[in-house]
Formats: C-alpha cells, sequence, structure tokens
C-alpha cells in the first residue's frame, strides 16, 4: 500500500510527474499531525532551488519510488 500512496489519479492530476509548481494537496509523503516531519520545510527548500537540468536520479522498485541522489550544498549567511 506504501508504494501507491499519493498516486491515485482520482486524487491526483498526473501523479506520475514531477511537478514543483503542483499544489499541496492532501498528501502523506512527510506525514500527519503529531508525526509530521520536522524535515519537509529543508526539503521544499532544497526542490524549489534545484538546478540540476538532468533531474534526479529516480529509485523505481514494488515497495517504494524514491530519489537516490540528491547532492545539497548549505552555505551559512
Amino acid at each position: 500500500m506504501y508504494g501507491s500512496a499519493d498516486r491515485d489519479e482520482s486524487v491526483f492530476d498526473s501523479p506520475d510527474v514531477f511537478d514543483v509548481t503542483r499544489r499541496p494537496g492532501d498528501h502523506i509523503a512527510f506525514g500527519l499531525g503529531p508525526h509530521f516531519c520536522l524535515e519537509a520545510c529543508l526539503a521544499r527548500v532544497a526542490t524549489a532551488e534545484w538546478a540540476d537540468d538532468e533531474g534526479p536520479r529516480i529509485l523505481r522498485n514494488a515497495f517504494v519510488r524514491g530519489v537516490t541522489e540528491f547532492p545539497v550544498t548549505l552555505t551559512p549567511r
């Protein structure tokens, strides 16, 4: 079931397309309520700042789909 999360075509338009302009919806990627992932904000910032023209290296298997490599450089202000 986890591998199908956030991929319901009746809920999400083009669920297989990576679209950074997509309006956040009722997804479970970062948990909910008291189980909300504290790294969610960092993930959103990192994704918005992503400038790699080649896109992510994607892991695909029967259980979960995800990014296998996502280099990020943090610079103090």
